[in-house]
């Protein structure tokens, strides 16, 4: 199910609305977003010509898996942080950035145990540098941040996610949602896993804009993105799940990623502890070309 909301309706967690026979929508369909029919039109295109671009080959069902210069995972999770930039922001939004040790862990599953190593490029701690994050994730077809994320009411193409520092460099460790808009990605999926991304201030005729919107312009046909500020534990369940539904094959196909999400988060509401608390698994989206 597309749905392409409206004003404030983009705040509206579709998701998490219950039907008549007591079931949230998401159990019902495969749920994903876009800011207008010609825009998810146009994704859906970008979509397949990365999957049949001479640079990354398809294989199999060309869904994600690249051969050629284009190499599969990059992930960047739990960030150190510091420098002045990073003071700044903490005196604005009152509140520190604490370690999550949680999102260390999760990159490491995906490249360990989905994507495998000599598929996979991820960076933690120290090495999560702003000023290295920009050179390298052009070559890459699935992206995924596990960091803290800060949404800017006031401009949210200044809503960043926090990344480490470098000394020898003009990045500040503050990856802007503009900053996106200047970068050639090659990424078919962008995985969000941060609070507060997928939100921003809606725009007449195209949808929300902040970091998914930004992404959207660099090419980017997909991306999964948070209403809320996430929590990390169950978090990273949905991410490892999400995955590995992603790339995994059944009766020979793949999973669209709308279904690959959809099914990920089926596990958690099958928990009794989360079935009836939707804020830990009903707070991301499928942004963009929801198709495999």
């Amino acid at each position: 199910m597309c749905i392409v909301p409206d004003g404030p309706l983009w705040n509206l967690p579709f998701q998490a609305l219950l039907t008549t026979d007591d079931k949230y929508l998401l159990e019902l369909y495969a749920i994903f977003y876009a800011p207008s029919i010609q825009a998810l039109r146009e994704m859906r295109k970008r979509s397949e010509s990365l999957q049949s671009s001479p640079a990354g080959t398809p294989e199999g069902n060309g869904h994600l898996l690249r051969e050629g210069n284009l190499t599969q995972l990059y992930a960047i999770g739990n960030p150190s942080f510091g420098g002045e930039a990073v003071t700044q922001a903490i005196a604005l939004r009152k509140a520190p950035f604490v370690p999550l040790p949680e999102t260390e862990q999760e990159v490491r599953v995906l490249a360990d145990e989905i994507y495998g190593r000599e598929g996979s490029v991820i960076r933690v701690g120290a090495a999560a540098r702003e000023d290295t994050i920009k050179a390298e994730i052009g070559k890459y077809s699935v992206l995924h941040f596990a960091a803290h994320g800060v949404l800017d009411d006031c401009n949210p193409l200044y809503s960043y996610i926090v990344l480490a520092p470098s000394s020898n460099s003009q990045e500040d460790g503050l990856l802007e949602a503009w900053e996106f808009m200047e970068m050639d990605l090659k990424a078919e999926l962008v995985v969000l896993s941060a609070c507060d991304t997928a939100r921003g201030r809606v725009g007449d005729g195209e949808g929300m804009i902040g970091m998914t919107w930004a992404l959207l312009v660099a090419g980017v046909p997909t991306t999964v993105a948070s209403q809320w500020q996430v929590p990390s534990q169950s978090t990273t369940r949905l991410m490892v799940a999400f995955h590995k539904n992603l790339t995994a094959f059944t009766s020979g196909k793949k999973m669209s990623k709308a279904e690959a999400w959809r099914q990920a988060a089926l596990r958690l509401i099958a928990d009794p502890r989360y079935r009836m608390k939707p804020y830990y698994w009903a707070g991301f989206v499928v942004v963009g070309n929801g198709g495999r």
